[in-house]
C-alpha cells in the first residue's frame, strides 16, 4: 500500500466532550450505560480540543490478491465514510474516486519479496 498527499487542506479545531464516572458514584457497574445511569448528575464532563484537517486529498494505491471485496465495500459502504471525525465526511462518493491502475509497475519487473 502507498499513500500520497495531493492537498493538505485546512486545519479544523473542534471540541469533544468526555464524561467520566467517579468510582464512588457507581460501584461495579455492568456497563458504561449502567454506570452513567447509576451516577446520575455525579458524572464529570471534560471538554478537550481536537485538531483535524478538512479538504484534504489523498491518493492510496493497493496491490495484491483479493481486492475485489475492498472495491465492493468502497462502492457500497455499509456506513457513511469519514476520516477521523463524523462531522468531516468524504465530499465525493468513493466509487467516483476508484481508478484501476494500468501498467502500475511500468517497464520494470514487479519487485519480489526478500529472498
Amino acid at each position: 500500500m502507498a499513500v500520497a498527499v495531493f492537498g493538505s487542506g485546512v486545519e479544523l479545531r473542534d471540541y469533544h466532550t468526555v464524561q467520566t464516572v467517579p468510582s464512588a458514584a457507581a460501584r461495579k457497574p455492568q456497563s458504561r450505560p449502567a454506570a452513567l445511569a447509576e451516577a446520575g448528575a455525579a458524572v464529570n464532563t471534560t471538554i478537550t480540543l481536537r485538531d483535524y484537517r478538512g479538504g484534504v486529498l489523498f491518493g492510496v494505491a493497493v496491490a495484491g490478491e483479493g481486492l475485489e471485496g475492498l472495491r465492493e465495500a468502497l462502492e457500497q459502504p455499509a456506513f457513511h465514510l469519514y476520516l477521523g471525525r463524523k462531522s468531516c465526511p468524504l465530499s465525493a462518493h468513493s466509487s467516483l474516486m476508484l481508478q484501476p491502475a494500468k501498467g502500475f509497475w511500468g517497464r520494470r519487473e514487479r519487485p519480489q519479496g526478500p529472498a
